[in-house]
């Protein structure tokens, strides 16, 4: 890239047709929070998963809290999953059962969620 490239695109005079707005704050999370939150959506037929888990952590550097994971089933088929944010993809079209078990690193079952999601 030549300088006066860079020069143009850190230039202040730069005209652009795009609009930066920022998002609402959808939940401050602080360290005094410690309650579990587990929250889905749906784009097409992959369905995101996001996880507030105070409990547990999922990094396996980190020596101050246990270890955890989650058992993931679909419509009776089970997964671990061992990270906060995941997606379930090329989900089929219809009506489907979703639970999601947080357990710590000994088995012990911290928090269940279940929803029934339609695709």
């Amino acid at each position: 890239m030549s300088v006066w490239m860079i020069m143009l695109l850190m230039s202040p005079f730069v005209q652009s047709d795009i609009t930066i707005e920022p998002l609402p704050a959808i939940q401050e999370v602080s360290t005094e929070n410690t309650e579990t939150k587990i929250q889905t959506h749906q784009i097409g037929s992959t369905i995101y998963v996001e996880t507030y888990v105070p409990e547990v952590t999922f990094n396996r550097h980190d020596e101050e809290r246990p270890k955890g994971y989650f058992i993931v089933t679909l419509d009776g088929e089970k997964e671990k999953v061992e990270q906060a944010a995941f997606m379930l993809k090329d989900v089929p079209s219809g009506k489907h059962q979703l639970v999601i078990e947080l357990y710590d690193e000994k088995g012990s079952l911290l928090h269940e969620y279940e929803e029934t999601i339609q695709l």
